[in-house]
């Protein structure tokens, strides 16, 4: 543990730096890989203010365009979140992340008006949705929380909604067991 100080104002504070690799940070980071059908957001490296590209599902044999090339979709199978790739040109990094529900119905191309993250997050907290999780060991099981949401085109809205009562539903019962047939004389 390091101590130093800082000016914050006319004031001098005292910082406590702690290892960088404290319980804490450790936590910050996954062992997440990015696997083949998942959507990635691609932002360039050196200009975190340019435009985020959102890919397609992660195949084989695609091709992500940027300005500066192209990436192959193999080079992005595998990798972490916030790894940084080239182009195929070798004219442009970029950083790759897991796109938030936000990013991916701002960005998605569309041919419908999709209701945006702030719009929806409104009409879910004007909902009062309070899901609390189902008590396994009750003796009568609470029915399912449903909403019925008749869809503005996009699936935007639907995202959030089933975010939001995800909670209040118990886990879908395992698959029964396929047992042998049992012919009769």
């Amino acid at each position: 543990m390091s101590i130093a100080f800082t000016r914050c104002g006319n004031a001098l504070h005292r910082v406590v730096a702690r290892s960088a690799y404290s319980p804490c940070a450790a936590r910050s980071y996954s062992s997440y890989v990015f696997q083949e059908n998942d959507i990635v957001l691609v932002q360039k490296k050196t200009d975190p203010s340019a435009k985020k590209i959102l890919s397609k599902p992660l195949r084989p044999g695609k091709r992500l365009n940027t300005g500066l090339g192209h990436i192959d979709h193999e080079s992005i199978i595998g990798q972490a979140p916030r790894a940084i790739l080239s182009t195929e040109s070798g004219k442009g990094a970029y950083r790759i992340y897991r796109p938030t529900l936000g990013e991916y119905t701002n960005l998605t191309s569309r041919i419908v008006t999709p209701v945006y993250p702030a719009d929806a997050n409104l009409i879910v907290s004007l909902l009062d949705l309070n899901p609390t999780v189902p008590d396994p060991s009750s003796s009568s099981p609470s029915p399912p929380l449903e909403i019925f949401e008749a869809g503005t085109g996009h699936g935007a809205l639907t995202l959030h909604l089933a975010r939001a009562i995800h909670a209040a539903n118990p886990a879908p019962p395992p698959l029964p067991s396929r047992a042998p047939s049992v012919r009769s004389p």
